[in-house]
């Protein structure tokens, strides 16, 4: 029987904590997902931690039930980090290529890259990921990959995630007494790797992640996340508001938002008396009287301050770019009843509910992150994988070229 190497992701929300276990046969490509489960969470604020030993405390939980069901410990589990202080950074640098042949090798490609992500450009800031990426040789610019040109001068322009150090310290104290291996996945990136096919990362597209604590809007074009920007407002205010009027818990409020929020609701009534006369909506055992009407107007309202925000950075970056694949929604938000048409009406542009592009058509849209952060993390462990057996193939090159003729 083939061994499996098992995987765990886990997506750190302000309402919940989201965890994906899966596993993959060594020597097929394809992962399969063995439970997808959410705990309640708390310690979050706008997707941020805030008190990590509480966080902490359930993400243990959810490693013990991942544990039980894979029959094996978990030696390494892949984090996101996400909220208001995760930026997008533009920074460049250059290098003087020294050698005789001046050919430009994967060795001073490395070197450059790596001064980007150790050099602390961004005060209190700490680089998790290099992005776009343009080279300039010799003054030409718009090069992808400089290997194996020729040239003096060789510069880079880079658009760099970085993460505030105090939130990314949290979650690098998640796990402090287990004995495991931590990567760290930037939200949006995972939102790009887990919804975008190659072919709607090409063309231009945005993604809005409508989460509970936070919403985020990324711009991707030309394969690449070249722009993104989280804002702390969320559908939590929606609850909110809720328990306030309503003189409830937040719990109930949260379950009258999840059943009554229905953006479609306004025009039902125009067109039909007997959904008028059931407007009116009695919770017995709560004694709660409240109007479906009174409900869809307070998640319209909050949305309408998160798209108007959105609006104005879509504005902004469209002056340079155009995005014919639309907007994809994702998050819990997507699952409102008529998200999608006002989503549409508001923006003027085509809009669709997100789902996995390759083989999990059929995930819960609410873990597409949760898939996002696991891919990304198969992924760069991939990388790392192939770049270690690049460096043993040059070290055996080194060794026998003495000996070659």
């Amino acid at each position: 029987m083939a061994k499996k190497n098992f995987f765990c992701a886990i997506d750190i929300g302000s309402y919940s904590i989201k965890g994906i276990l899966a596993s993959k046969e060594k020597g097929k490509n394809n992962l399969e997902i063995l439970n997808c489960e959410q705990i309640p969470s708390f310690g979050v604020r706008h997707g941020e931690i805030f008190k990590p030993e509480v966080v902490e405390e359930k993400l243990i939980t959810l490693k013990k039930i991942f544990e039980e069901k894979s029959g094996s410990k978990m030696s390494q589990i892949f984090l996101n980090v996400s909220g208001p202080n995760l930026s997008i950074e533009e920074t460049k640098t250059s290098l003087t290529i020294t050698k005789p042949n001046r050919i430009i090798s994967q060795e001073e490609i490395d070197k450059i890259l790596g001064e980007i992500e150790n050099f602390n450009f961004f005060a209190n800031k700490e680089v998790l990921e290099i992005l776009t990426k343009e080279f300039i040789l010799d003054g030409k610019t718009g090069i992808k990959n400089p290997l194996n040109l020729e040239g003096q001068r060789l510069e880079v322009n880079c658009k760099v995630v970085c993460c505030f150090k105090p939130i990314l310290n949290n979650v690098e104290k998640l796990f402090s007494n287990e004995n495991l291996e931590i990567q760290i996945i930037p939200t949006p990136l995972a939102s790009v790797r887990s919804i975008l096919s190659p072919e709607d990362a090409e063309i231009g597209t945005i993604i809005i992640d409508l989460g509970a604590g936070q919403t985020t809007i990324s711009f991707v074009k030309e394969g690449e996340l070249f722009h993104f920007l989280t804002i702390p407002n969320g559908l939590s205010e929606i609850t909110n508001e809720l328990a306030i009027i309503l003189r409830t818990d937040i719990k109930t409020a949260e379950e009258i938002k999840k059943e009554y929020s229905d953006l479609l609701l306004k025009d039902s009534i125009k067109k039909n008396k007997k959904v008028k006369e059931k407007d009116k909506i009695f919770v017995s055992e709560k004694s709660l009287l409240f109007s479906k009407k009174t409900i869809q107007k307070i998640t319209q309202n909050h949305l309408e301050k998160i798209f108007s925000t959105l609006q104005k950075e879509i504005k902004k970056i469209s002056k340079n770019n155009n995005f014919p694949g639309g907007i994809i929604l994702t998050g819990g938000g997507a699952k409102i009843p008529g998200i999608l048409s006002f989503t549409k009406s508001y923006f003027k542009l085509p809009v669709r509910i997100g789902k996995n592009f390759d083989f999990y058509h059929d995930l819960d849209i609410e873990y597409l992150n949760c898939l996002g952060i696991l891919l990304k993390g198969i992924d760069s462990l991939e990388e790392e994988k192939e770049v270690k057996n690049i460096g043993i193939f040059r070290k055996i090159k080194k060794f026998i070229a003495p000996f070659l003729p």
